[in-house]
């Protein structure tokens, strides 16, 4: 829930569990018409979650609203603001509004505080009495004057299976108390009401046992079979089954605990008499996959194994403890000594950590010691639990641990016992100590994803739209805890189709769909419990990094994120990737998967929605102005866009040379055009104009020609939202030449002449050369020789007349290569030297081997056809380094070789390297590959 601002109306409580009321220091709040009422409970059941404008219009008016629905919404929330006494409850959120409320004031949260306590609660009578309380919060059916919004029907079903399994573990803790006389008659109510549920028939069952009526018992056991039978065509499960055979055999464990009393020991070996301890969690139902972690812990009992520790740990929601369940089941023969269980509740909100030594009583008490043996302190109960366990095989699972600390206690002092020990974060100090085993666990497999939706749900509903599965998973991030949910959606509704399932799970974006009624299996809640260990530094951070565009980070953007330095973020992230918050798929990178990246956001919105616009400029400054320098080396005596100073609270990444550039670029473009299209779609122009440009080299190095328009297109529409017509010339430029490598001349055109225009308006005379350039290269794709020639030698005549040695290279090559296909190839070949000479004077790579290129082409249409090898050899050897790799530019030199080859009836060797030139050109998604496709479908034999 978020906090409200500190002014407002306190003592204000809201009731949801009966009719909807809301109190003011004990004073009803008198809400007048259906329609308020409608809204304020629309508001309360996502309580500090912005709801849509359209969400709110449908709950008030239904799928045919009238035209002033807006209008009148904003009139009820007005009115609803002044009931409440409190205009900042209800905040403008897009894409609605929320209703902020503090913990406990809402009587559903109070409920669920309870009931989490009472079911964590140490003993019986503590949980009893927490739970009791807790059922007393109802006044009657959830929503009750309002439950007929079709919006409120899921809360109010929500609230009600939430009650019911509340009622249940109530009866749990008085059947442990010896309550079972008082039960009979409730839990007889309780079947007649929810019939299905076995548990409810299990406890009823048991209450009469206890009670002396075994016939009655095992009357609702064959009721219950029955029932089930013919209803569903299913047994009775596996619990319910043990429960009728212990009660035909009158199991003295059905009997209810009695004073134990002190330890008996078997001559000879010493050894308790009393029942050994079995205290697994039930196995899980529909296990799949993990093969390589199953088999990872299987090596902890193979014979010569030495690890007596192991850790599982990784995300919340990840399997941990279904994982080290299902593989304790299965090795429990291994462990005739028996199996101890602790739920040390590392990561909870509404209950503290287990401490090690109330572990520990707990612990004692399972191996039967008698409570009043039970040592006081904490060094004494270590000595103790470590004497009984010494020499004893034993399977100790310590679940959900938070720290080194709370675990080592309830280490055993011997090399007997095994620990497994589930955590979310990485506990390196014990697994150093101790010599463990680490089995860390991620994401399940696409497949394996499949397998468990496949049999939860059947593969019959899976294969009739597997698309659709797919995408499930995915939208699941792969996280089995999020896809248990959805598959639990989906069981309850079989005549719904996956399609229209996931359509529900994607409709926000976010987590409200990942709630399946309780605590333990609600996505936000399970996120909350990691959220709420982190430090300060590291909650904050994380709540940022939700605001990243891109699918990961380095550490320098994240530096810049936070407006700190690398140092000081390198510590941070660390606790973020040991409480698994984040994957860490290379070093020094980062990134969150979707519905941890949907909860920051929840987050950063509750706790610290003023820092989201700093933040995010941040970072788009850290990519604007890395990719500024990077390009710097990459254009080496070209002109880079220019920059502001770089603020100080940004990092920029250190680039020293070409190839720290190229690293950098491959490294990051997919996050630098992420960044750009945030910055456009958040009206930051400035950004969206600039990145595009500052990413343009490499894209164009890389053959990147749909991400070249793409981004060129964002680049124009925000120059012109600026009104920034350099801006505006440039875009028009760099799109003009996209458009015509990829085979859209007509377009290309149409932004040249607008280009052209722009720099000789505003007396740009390097911009116009260059402007100039591409209009050629244009005309070239085009086989318009002539007006391309005419194009180079206007540019060439500026770059001389500014004395700029860098333009003169690239303007003589194209002159070069409109001469040559103009038949003019001594001229053609004077001018590439001449190019060639000043590429070399300015130890220009890219430019040297461009030249070289050209120079193999016109050799090749001379009949030179030994000197064109050597010169496209030349050319291929600089394309392929690593610094200065340009696919588009490598495609097309093996394409002219290829030709050469051809020519020279070296029909194997042309084979190679066309097929080689079809490859990248297919990457790249030029029209070029067809043309070169057709070369080798009409080659000679090899």
């Amino acid at each position: 829930m978020a906090v409200v601002p500190t002014s407002g109306a306190w003592g204000m409580q809201f009731g949801v569990l009966g009719p909807l009321s809301v109190t003011v220091f004990h004073r009803s709040v008198e809400l007048r018409g259906v329609k308020q009422r409608a809204l304020l409970a629309v508001l309360l059941c996502r309580a500090g979650t912005p709801v849509s404008t359209d969400r709110l219009i449908d709950a008030l008016w239904g799928s045919k609203p009238p035209r002033t629905a807006p209008e009148n919404l904003r009139l009820y929330l007005s009115q609803l603001r002044r009931a409440l006494g409190d205009r900042q409850r209800i905040v403008r959120r897009p894409p609605g509004y929320a209703l902020l409320v503090r913990p406990g004031e809402v009587d559903a949260d109070r409920f669920d505080a309870l009931v989490e306590r009472g079911r964590a609660a140490g003993d019986p009578q503590t949980g009893s009495d927490l739970l009791r309380q807790a059922l007393a919060l109802w006044r009657g059916d959830p929503y009750a004057d309002v439950a007929d919004l079709p919006v409120l029907r899921e809360e109010a079903d929500r609230l009600r299976e939430r009650r019911q399994l509340a009622l249940e573990a109530r009866a749990e803790a008085d059947l442990a108390l010896g309550r079972h006389g008082g039960l009979v008659a409730e839990l007889s109510r309780s079947v007649a009401e929810h019939p299905l549920r076995e548990r409810l028939r299990g406890q009823l069952m048991l209450a009469l046992y206890r009670a002396g009526r075994q016939a009655d018992a095992l009357q609702v056991y064959r009721d219950t079979r029955h029932l089930l039978a013919a209803e569903l065509g299913l047994e009775p499960g596996a619990a319910l089954q043990r429960l009728e055979r212990a009660i035909l055999n009158a199991d003295p464990a059905l009997d209810l605990p009695g004073p134990t009393t002190a330890e008996t020991r078997t001559a000879g070996r010493g050894r308790d008499q009393s029942p050994v301890p079995r205290q697994l969690p039930p196995d899980v139902p529909h296990f799949v996959g993990r093969q390589r972690e199953l088999a990872a812990l299987s090596a902890l009992v193979e014979p010569g194994a030495t690890a007596a520790v192991a850790l599982v740990d990784g995300t919340a929601g990840v399997g941990k403890t279904a994982l080290v369940t299902h593989w304790a089941h299965r090795v429990a023969p291994h462990f005739p000594d028996g199996q101890l269980h602790v739920d040390l509740r590392g990561f909870s909100l509404s209950s503290r950590p287990t401490r090690p030594e109330d572990a520990l009583h707990d612990l004692l008490q399972a191996l039967r010691v008698p409570a009043d043996r039970v040592p006081a302190g904490l060094d004494a109960r270590v000595g103790l639990y470590r004497s009984l366990l010494a020499d004893r095989r034993v399977l100790l699972f310590l679940d959900n641990a938070r720290d080194t600390e709370q675990v080592r206690p309830l280490l055993p002092g011997s090399r007997g016992p095994l620990v497994l020990i589930t955590s979310r974060t990485r506990l390196t100090g014990l697994l150093a100590r101790e010599a463990g085993k680490l089995v860390a666990l991620g994401a399940l497999g696409t497949e394996e994803a499949l397998a468990l939706a496949t049999a939860r749900l059947g593969s019959d509903r899976v294969d009739t739209d597997p698309r659709a599965a797919h995408e499930l998973v995915e939208r699941c991030a792969r996280l089995p805890l999020a896809l248990v949910i959805a598959i639990a959606r989906a069981a309850t509704r079989p005549e719904a189709s996956l399609r229209s399932l996931l359509d529900e799970l994607t409709a926000d974006g976010g987590l409200d769909a990942f709630d399946a009624g309780e605590p333990d299996v609600n996505l936000r809640n399970v996120f909350s419990w990691s959220y709420h260990a982190l430090t300060p530094p590291a909650a904050r951070l994380f709540r940022l990094l939700s605001q990243v565009p891109g699918a990961d980070i380095g550490t320098d953007a994240a530096a810049s994120l936070a407006g700190t330095t690398p140092a000081a973020v390198r510590p941070v992230l660390a606790e973020l990737a040991r409480a698994h918050l984040v994957d860490t798929p290379a070093p020094n990178r980062l990134r969150l998967h979707d519905l941890l990246r949907a909860y920051a956001a929840e987050r950063l919105a509750l706790d610290a929605p003023h820092e989201c616009d700093a933040a995010l400029r941040r970072l788009l400054d850290h990519y604007l102005h890395t990719a500024l320098a990077a390009q710097r080396h990459l254009l080496r005596h070209r002109t880079s866009p220019h920059a502001d100073p770089v603020p100080t609270d940004v990092t920029v990444t250190p680039v020293e040379d070409q190839r720290q550039a190229s690293g950098w670029f491959l490294a990051e473009h997919h996050n630098v055009v992420a960044a750009s299209d945030r910055a456009a779609v958040l009206g930051l122009h400035t950004h969206a104009s600039r990145l595009p440009q500052a990413l343009a080299a490499f894209l164009k190095r890389g053959g990147h020609w749909h991400t070249w328009i793409r981004t060129q297109r964002t680049a124009l529409a925000a120059a012109e939202h600026l009104g920034d017509r350099q801006a505006q010339a440039r875009a028009h430029r760099d799109l003009a030449r996209g458009l015509a490598v990829l085979g859209n001349p007509v377009e290309a055109e149409i932004h040249l002449e607008r280009a052209l225009l722009a720099h000789s308006e505003a007396g740009e005379p390097l911009a116009l050369a260059g402007t100039l350039l591409t209009a050629g290269w244009v005309c070239v794709d085009q086989h318009r020789y002539g007006e391309a020639a005419d194009h180079a030698r206007r540019a060439l005549d500026i770059y001389r007349a500014e004395g700029h040695r860098a333009g003169e290279g690239p303007a003589l090559n194209q002159l070069g290569w409109a001469r040559t296909h103009l038949d003019d190839t001594d001229s053609a070949i004077a001018h590439f030297h001449r190019s060639l000479e000043i590429y070399r004077e300015l130890d220009h790579g890219v430019g040297i081997a461009r030249v070289l290129d050209s120079l193999g082409r016109a050799h090749h249409l001379a009949g030179h056809h030994v000197e064109a090898v050597e010169h496209y050899h030349q050319a291929l050897a600089l394309q392929q380094t690593l610094a200065l790799g340009d696919r588009f530019d490598e495609a097309c030199t093996l394409n002219g070789l290829g030709d050469t080859h051809a020519a020279l009836g070296d029909h194997g060797a042309a084979r190679d390297c066309w097929t080689r030139a079809v490859t990248l050109f297919d990457e790249l998604g030029h029209t070029e590959a067809e043309m070169v496709r057709t070369k080798l479908s009409q080659a000679g034999p090899e």
